[in-house]
């Protein structure tokens, strides 16, 4: 059974996570330019983006990725067996899940170990950055293995067809 309200979340939250995902695009390319200027306008400011320029591709390719996620899911939704229910816990999940990584890609760029930790890693140290990267990170990496499992047993076996 599928919900429209649960695709409709999930296609919204896609959207605006791909709209986060542009927007870095833009940091990446002063990153990579060393300044803020947008070709043929002619105004040029002299600016170094914060982090590095890896950085800024993994935020930008990272929420471009999570909001198409977003959107196949929705897009998938009439082919699972889920309950009404099942379908809102779902679409509230994927959409913390997606949100959750917009926060580690972003802070993980200001974090000297990358968001990957909570202390000291081979990386480099840990610090404020570091907490709000990883936390939910860590948190979503479970919560989207759970899901996937549920939406791998919710696609109807071969009798049910």
């Amino acid at each position: 059974m599928s919900d429209q309200l649960h695709a409709n979340r999930l296609i919204k939250h896609g959207i605006l996570v791909m709209i986060i995902g542009l927007i870095c695009g833009f940091g990446l390319t002063f990153s990579i330019l060393g300044q803020i200027s947008l070709s043929p306008i002619p105004l040029v400011i002299d600016y170094q983006m914060p982090g590095t320029t890896a950085a800024w591709a993994r935020m930008h390719t990272g929420c471009l990725m999570n909001g198409i996620m977003l959107l196949a899911v929705a897009a998938l939704y009439p082919r699972f067996v889920l309950t009404t229910r099942q379908e809102a816990g779902i679409s509230k999940g994927l959409v913390f899940v997606a949100w959750a990584n917009v926060l580690f890609y972003i802070f993980g760029a200001f974090s000297p170990n990358r968001g990957l930790a909570l202390s000291e890693t081979p990386a480099g140290g840990a610090n404020w950055a570091s907490f709000i990267a990883y936390i939910p990170a860590v948190i979503a990496a479970v919560l989207l293995q759970i899901i996937l499992a549920r939406l791998l047993m919710a696609l109807p076996s071969k009798r049910d067809l």
